[in-house]
């Protein structure tokens, strides 16, 4: 394999770089410099010969030590390469981490498989549904409880509105899942602000919200929409969205949409045992997933992987 280089935030060739995540046999949006700026403004870069293969960094420091962490907002990164990367090119590249960021935690890519040899690792899941057969075979995928919840759906007086003003979405999420993961801070609403106009700039975002008759938006979602990938990034509902079954009227309507086509609805896989059960009413199938972990900090410096 070509030598690997380590490039700083602006030693990166960015028209190379993009090159290389669209041509990638293993592509995702989450890995485009302009995905990678907003998520994490400071990232640098793992190179093998002029861009063939590729790995991001998404770095932070504190107090001096610098270290690699997960997004919030980007599932999966890793390897990316126009030929898909065998174990042995993912080893070689995390062995080429340097050793100047003390502390790991990074996700690689569904792609990159679970033969990871030189870091400790553990498996995360994702869930995926091809759409590429007629709405009809892909609803005869769905379980009793998802068909029982749609059937319920479609009896509210709920309507479904395409291309929903970002705002709110935004509002929407931060005062329903927002306030059951702690780890959002105000900055990552305003990621997410910038995530969903550059995206929608780029011709990359779905916007999708059900309101009831008092025009009260009840459940919404945004997805990310490039590369044959339909990516659940944001969704949202309210408690009575939640009983009225709004979620799965959403869900059914973009795989209505999009049924027969050559696109992979991505639901973004979850830890939660619910959500994952959720997921896999719709018929979508589990994918996994690694994320890695190193830890040389210093003893003092131990509470830096919290």
């Amino acid at each position: 394999m070509q030598p690997i280089r380590y490039l700083g935030h602006h030693q990166i060739d960015r028209k190379k770089w993009d090159n290389c995540i669209l041509q990638a046999a293993n592509s995702l949006p989450y890995a485009f410099s302009w995905y990678l700026d907003i998520v994490s403004p400071e990232w640098e870069a793992l190179v093998a010969g002029n861009y063939e293969a590729v790995m991001p960094l998404t770095r932070k420091t504190k107090y001096t030590i610098a270290y690699l962490y997960k997004p919030l907002w980007a599932q999966q990164l890793g390897v990316f390469s126009g030929q898909m990367p065998n174990a042995e090119t993912v080893n070689h590249f995390l062995q080429a981490i340097p050793s100047r960021f003390r502390l790991v935690q990074y996700t690689l890519n569904e792609a990159n498989g679970t033969q990871i040899t030189v870091l400790p690792h553990t498996e995360r899941v994702n869930h995926l549904l091809p759409l590429n057969q007629p709405y009809r075979q892909l609803y005869s995928a769905f379980n009793q409880n998802t068909r029982r919840n749609l059937k319920k759906a479609l009896q509210q007086p709920y309507t479904l509105h395409n291309n929903i003003a970002p705002p709110e979405i935004i509002d929407l999420y931060r005062n329903t899942a927002g306030k059951k993961l702690p780890q959002i801070q105000p900055q990552h609403y305003l990621q997410m602000e910038r995530i969903i106009y550059q995206s929608l700039h780029r011709h990359a975002g779905l916007l999708y919200g059900v309101y009831n008759q008092a025009n009260q938006l009840h459940a919404a979602a945004f997805f990310l929409h490039t590369g044959g990938r339909i990516i659940n990034l944001f969704p949202a509902t309210s408690d009575e969205g939640r009983t009225g079954g709004a979620m799965f009227l959403l869900l059914n309507h973009v795989i209505q949409q999009f049924a027969g086509t050559s696109a992979l609805l991505d639901f973004e896989g979850s830890v939660s045992p619910s959500v994952s059960q959720f997921y896999r009413g719709f018929g979508a199938v589990p994918v996994t997933y690694c994320q890695v972990q190193r830890n040389t900090l210093p003893l003092p410096f131990k509470w830096l992987k919290k």
